[in-house]
């Protein structure tokens, strides 16, 4: 006698792919000089993400856990970028306001 096979689950590629952008998009957010690949893999990480997280609530699909990785890393690393923006921009402005510049005109 042969059974049938179980029901398939609710599909987790959005969730998987909220994932893997997120984590990808983090690690070239911290990586300082890809910081400009980092910026559209976070979003998509974000959006992705949150996308999976509104289809696991309504039970079209799955990977709760996956969704919320991808969506966690992609704001984690949109912040990390912010953070080395207004670090470099803060070394900037200290170097054209040194005393020792000689652009300085006073």
């Amino acid at each position: 006698m042969q059974y049938a096979p179980p029901p398939a689950g609710p599909s987790k590629g959005l969730a998987t792919a909220a994932m893997v952008m997120g984590i990808i998009g983090l690690v070239f957010s911290i990586g300082g000089c890809t910081w400009f690949l980092g910026i559209p893999l976070d979003i998509l990480g974000i959006v992705f993400g949150a996308v999976a997280v509104s289809k696991v609530k309504s039970g079209e699909g799955g990977g709760e856990g996956m969704a919320k990785a991808g969506l966690i890393c992609g704001i984690i690393g949109i912040v990390i970028i912010v953070v080395w923006f207004v670090i470099f921009f803060t070394i900037l402005q200290d170097y054209y306001n040194y005393p020792w510049n000689y652009n300085n005109t006073w």
